[in-house]
């Protein structure tokens, strides 16, 4: 899927974990539901 390729470019470019609109870091247990999240909690409101 599209979100799936997307997450492994955040990887590749070590992006993986930190939030596309602020910068800050994604929760790990955020991550763990979904692999494929590119926004904190706040910015995906």
């Amino acid at each position: 899927s599209q979100r799936v390729r997307a997450a492994l470019k955040r990887l590749d470019e070590d992006e993986f974990g930190i939030c596309s609109q602020c910068g800050e870091d994604i929760p790990a247990g955020r991550i763990a539901t979904d692999i494929t999240v590119a926004r904190c909690i706040t910015c995906s409101r």
